[in-house]
């Protein structure tokens, strides 16, 4: 299971792509989450993820799903009809989401890096 779901990107981003395909988006969005975390040494819980590493994972699983329909056309950057043109903005969009991401990340490895560990040694009243 991902750090974010299916229905919350759709929820995001109004794409009509599958499921399956939307999962394996957040399945990558997730693996690079999970590599920045490991060059800095933070592991997580992956069965319960910490908000901050959810929100992450929504907003670049949303960044790349963006990013897909556009490359398949399935959400042009602009239409037009007639004379009437509108721009969607895509890639404003998708560096909106990558930027919120990427913060979002940042702000958990800082507050992880500054929470101190605590180590309980049983005593022997423990043992």
């Amino acid at each position: 299971m991902g750090y974010s779901t299916y229905d919350d990107v759709v929820a995001l981003t109004g794409t009509s792509l599958t499921q399956a395909e939307v999962e394996k988006l957040i399945e990558v969005a997730d693996e690079e989450i999970n590599s920045v975390l490991s060059r800095e040494g933070i592991s997580i819980n992956t069965s319960s993820p910490p908000t901050q590493i959810y929100l992450a994972s929504l907003y670049l699983s949303s960044a790349l799903v963006l990013e897909r329909q556009r490359t398949d056309i399935t959400m042009p950057d602009s239409m037009r009809l007639g004379d009437l043109s509108v721009s969607l903005e895509l890639e404003k969009h998708i560096q909106s989401y990558r930027k919120m991401a990427k913060e979002t990340l940042a702000q958990y490895i800082s507050l992880m890096k500054r929470s101190p560990t605590i180590v309980v040694i049983p005593g022997e009243e423990d043992e």
